[in-house]
């Protein structure tokens, strides 16, 4: 892989990863919404809202991962890979970020000690990736009838929460570096401000 494509996807992956944190800051509030009994849990649009943010959550984590597979010197996954293959890779990780954990938590030096009970399913990349396929978009009968992403929180979630904070740790230094290139999204957001701008008025 040339340097430039590399550094190319290492910003793709920075901007996945704070993708992945405002969705996933998204699903707090509005967990925390809930919790507090600030809008009812039977309305509708919360119940939507909280669906969507975790999905994407799912998705973009699902993406950055995939993505660091492709950049790492390690792996064999490039952008023809299959799932299969892809999950094998995925679920390796998943099982390291595990054990550098729990290995944290024995000695005590565990910064986000809220998760201390990690069970690593043999299906969570398998699982990820579905939901990633699934829940994100398409418009289909699935959407309403399907249990994968409530399936998903209920199996996946402190393992994939572990991953999230890690690539998080790694590369969502975005935030504090206004000044970063982000390319076509910064002229993404010069046109968006026309747009928004033009219809105010």
């Amino acid at each position: 892989m040339s340097p430039s494509k590399r550094e190319a996807l290492y910003k793709s992956i920075r901007f996945e990863i704070i993708r992945a944190k405002l969705a996933f800051d998204n699903f707090f509030k509005i967990a925390g919404t809930i919790i507090t009994e600030t809008i009812p849990e039977d309305n509708p649009h919360i119940q939507i809202l909280a669906f969507d943010s975790y999905s994407r959550w799912c998705g973009h984590l699902y993406e950055c991962l995939l993505a660091l597979q492709i950049v790492s010197n390690e792996s064999s996954i490039n952008e023809k890979s299959f799932g299969a293959e892809i999950d094998k890779h995925i679920q390796f990780e998943a099982e390291k970020a595990i054990n550098r954990r729990l290995s944290l938590l024995r000695s005590g030096k565990d910064e986000f000690s809220h998760f201390t009970d990690f069970e690593l399913s043999t299906t969570f990349a398998k699982d990820l990736r579905t939901v990633r396929n699934k829940c994100s978009f398409h418009c289909s009968l699935n959407r309403v009838t399907s249990s994968l992403l409530q399936n998903f929180i209920n199996n996946h979630h402190e393992v994939a929460y572990a991953l999230y904070e890690d690539t998080y740790g790694w590369f969502g230094g975005l935030e504090t570096e206004a000044k970063m290139d982000i390319g076509e999204i910064t002229n993404f957001f010069k046109i968006a401000k026309l747009k928004i701008l033009a219809v105010q008025h």
